[in-house]
């Protein structure tokens, strides 16, 4: 049997691994890199704070995109091509009012909801279409809300005028 030794007085002590300073090395080596790495993780995909919620009905919840700047609002779901069941965007418009929804650049059919700011549901516009024009109509309620909610065409079905929501 071959019996190979590998000696190295200055960085092995009597009865110590003699690959231990190789491997702390790569560790000390590799440290910078999994930092890094995570650093780039977090920025990407990161959630930012309270741009996401779920606000939940008697019989149904959602999970939001929630939309709080003028900014994010004006957005809204434009170009979307697919939303998934059980989701949406909520639009906080921080203080109840009439406020106004159009579908200039949305592609999906969308049921809307308006909210006040104790999370009942005061009007409900089902299977809204989609806008490709420049002159979209734009949708309100009478009543008025604190938010809106635009979900899946169908989805709307479950909520009524009336019925109070809770928001996560």
């Amino acid at each position: 049997m071959l019996r190979v030794e590998i000696k190295s007085d200055r960085n092995c002590k009597r009865g110590q691994n003699p690959l231990f300073f190789l491997k702390k090395r790569k560790v000390v080596v590799l440290l910078p890199f999994v930092l890094l790495f995570l650093v780039i993780g977090y920025v990407l995909f990161k959630d930012k704070e309270g741009s996401y919620a779920r606000i939940c009905f008697t019989e149904t919840c959602f999970d939001v995109e929630v939309s709080r700047t003028p900014q994010e609002r004006s957005k809204g779901l434009m170009f979307r091509e697919y939303l998934p069941t059980g989701e949406g965007m909520l639009f906080d418009f921080k203080e109840e009012g009439k406020h106004g929804i159009w579908m200039k650049n949305t592609l999906l059919t969308l049921d809307i909801v308006w909210i006040n700011e104790d999370l009942e549901v005061v009007y409900i516009k089902k299977k809204v279409p989609p806008c490709t024009v420049d002159d979209c109509p734009v949708y309100k309620s009478d009543v008025p809300a604190r938010f809106v909610l635009e979900v899946n065409s169908g989805e709307g079905q479950a909520l009524n005028v009336g019925e109070r929501g809770v928001l996560f």
